[in-house]
């Protein structure tokens, strides 16, 4: 006679709060990282932003070889 097979673990499921506390933490590394880097890294800023802003519209139709920041409206359809 033969020993009868042991019997399958069940999974408990005990494993998925790490995995959501991992998820979490992961979510908390990544903002911290793209915080550091947004505050850090020179090149997003622009010296005088505000004053360019001001300025823009003149510089652009100073420039003749500017394309214009509109399209013409044209009538279409009712003829």
């Amino acid at each position: 006679m033969t020993a009868p097979a042991p019997a399958k673990k069940t999974p408990s499921g005990r494993h998925w709060p790490f995995i959501i506390v991992g998820l979490l933490l992961l979510n908390v590394v990544v903002v911290a990282t793209t915080v550091t880097v947004a505050v850090m890294h020179p090149a997003g800023v622009v010296p005088d932003y505000y004053e360019k802003s001001l300025r823009w519209d003149e510089e652009r139709a100073a420039d003749p070889k500017a394309p214009p920041v509109r399209a013409p409206v044209t009538e279409s359809g009712d003829e």
